[in-house]
């Protein structure tokens, strides 16, 4: 989310549309010489077969910032319903505000707290690496 704060404009739009998540996407694929996998995600996107993974809340530095990208997600998940979008709760930018602080929690996302790896399941995890997408069954 840092890098997709950094390239918004200055200053911000009146209001966060889905277009400012896809275009930052489809950037982020031409950047990667991937742009012919730009059609493919606004497919997967459009037919809820994307898995969208967001993370760094934290490190978007200002409070303004935090809000429209808060918002520009939101507007996301409100036009893509059946994509699966994540982000990961242990991020102190997603945890109840304190004070008078704006609250900058996504609305309507549930909150899950993994659990913490003992030994055992860290070596399992080590021994046999990162799982491939048919162990997942996806």
């Amino acid at each position: 989310m840092r890098d997709f704060a950094r390239g918004l404009p200055d200053p911000l739009p009146a209001c966060a549309e889905p277009h400012h998540l896809l275009d930052f996407i489809t950037a982020r694929l031409k950047a990667q010489n991937l742009e012919f996998a730009d059609a493919l995600v606004t497919t997967a996107l459009e037919h809820g077969k994307a898995f969208v993974l967001l993370d760094g809340l934290d490190e978007v530095l200002t409070t303004a910032l935090r809000a429209f990208v808060r918002d520009a997600v939101a507007t996301f998940v409100n036009r893509y319903p059946r994509t699966v979008t994540w982000q990961p709760a242990a991020s102190f930018s997603y945890q109840p505000p304190t004070g008078r602080a704006p609250d900058l929690r996504l609305p309507d996302f549930p909150t899950f707290e993994l659990a913490a790896f003992d030994e055992k399941r860290l070596t399992a995890f080590s021994a046999r690496g990162m799982p491939s997408w048919q162990r997942w069954g996806w």
